[in-house]
């Protein structure tokens, strides 16, 4: 038997453990909005029919809407009620929003009730 394993008062020896490096923390990829990304770029009239067209940065690509039908873009599905010469108004969800020219969707303004019915495709209230 070896004297220092039974002496009380002896150090143990030290044992070193070979860890790995901890992994390195992955960065949470961030949420991309595409509603962020899509632009009202023109409102026109083309053959007595207003249209506008939306821009989506994203995906490289134009979205034609008319007035009076369905549209989806930047991850809004919604119905174009009118188009002025710089903003269209667009029924999304249960409300009434407006937007303007050279904005992006995520910029929409809700258009009150009782003031949503009193505007004209001109703008004109």
């Amino acid at each position: 038997m070896n004297l220092v394993a039974q002496n009380p008062f002896a150090k143990p020896t030290p044992k070193f453990v070979e860890r790995s490096p901890p992994a390195p923390e992955q960065a949470a990829e961030p949420e991309i909005d595409p509603a962020e990304f899509t632009y009202l770029v023109a409102a026109f009239a083309q053959d007595d029919q207003r249209q506008a067209w939306l821009y989506d940065r994203l995906n490289n690509e134009n979205v034609v809407i008319d007035s009076g039908r369905p549209f989806s873009a930047g991850g809004i599905d919604g119905v174009v009620q009118a188009i002025g010469d710089d903003f269209i108004l667009l029924d999304y969800g249960d409300s009434r929003w407006r937007l303007r020219l050279g904005k992006n969707l995520r910029s929409m303004e809700r258009v009150p009730a009782a003031n949503s019915k009193a505007i004209d495709p001109a703008g004109q209230q």
